[in-house]
């Protein structure tokens, strides 16, 4: 950390400007990506690949007799519960309560955040960021959001994340979900959709890679290519939708104005 607080003092000015604005674009990405799952359409794929990290198992049947996996939530916190509840759930699931919770509103959508940092979610992969939320009109759970990356731990690099994301691929690849509603590594502008999938309910799942420059890398030799490499964010990100076709956020109806 103090090697890369040094390489950092002595950037230029404007090399900071491009790192902190690159940063701001990953927080904005991130939530984008949360944001936008329930836009994401279901596609016909391989099936799947998946770790013990979430409670995604459970009757679900589909087709023919045929029993596919259920997404019911994240752990110990179920879609539809309460804030109260779902506080519960973060108490036992990581030991964390009061001022350990952080609480953000979203002015536009009017949902409601309780944001979580914790360690080794997935075994050695240092700190993630859980967020939970709280729909505008139930105020009840609606989607969680783990976040890894750049934005909590500066000094991630494409391996360690690359090895989480390797982890959790594994993980869905052991359960039984719909291939007609699955896809895996599927290439993206800046990065890779692990996996993505639904179940009888319309439940969402979403694991996201993305691997984003800061500023514009100029032609160079290959000790500075190398340096331009480093100056990427990456993050990964695992979604759960309870209803992406019909969010429950604060939407203004065509004609109302």
């Amino acid at each position: 950390m103090n090697k890369i607080m040094r390489a950092y003092s002595a950037l230029k000015k404007e090399e900071k400007i491009m790192i902190r604005r690159g940063l701001l674009v990953a927080v904005s990405l991130c939530v984008i990506l949360g944001a936008m799952a329930w836009k994401i359409g279901t596609m016909r794929g391989q099936a799947a690949s998946a770790a013990e990290i979430s409670d995604t198992t459970g009757p679900a049947a589909q087709g023919q007799g045929q029993t596919y996996a259920a997404i019911a939530g994240f752990r110990s916190a179920k879609f539809g519960e309460t804030e109260d509840a779902v506080r519960a759930a973060i108490s036992t699931d990581f030991g964390k309560s009061g001022d350990d919770v952080k609480v953000v509103e979203n002015p536009v959508e009017r949902t409601k955040a309780l944001i979580v940092e914790v360690s080794d979610l997935v075994p050695e992969t240092g700190k993630a960021r859980v967020t939970y939320v709280l729909g505008y009109k139930s105020k009840a759970l609606i989607q969680v959001n783990v976040l890894w990356g750049t934005p909590i731990v500066p000094d991630t690099t494409a391996v360690g994340i690359g090895r989480t994301g390797l982890v959790l691929k594994s993980y869905f690849a052991r359960q039984n979900f719909d291939p007609k509603f699955t896809i895996r590594d599927r290439k993206l502008k800046n990065g890779v959709l692990v996996f993505q999938s639904r179940d009888a309910q319309g439940h969402l799942v979403r694991l996201v890679y993305i691997q984003a420059p800061i500023g514009k890398p100029k032609p160079a030799s290959a000790d500075e290519a190398a340096a331009a490499e480093k100056k990427s964010i990456y993050l990964l990100n695992l979604s759960y939708v309870a209803n992406p076709a019909a969010p429950d956020i604060l939407t203004i109806k065509e004609g109302d104005f």
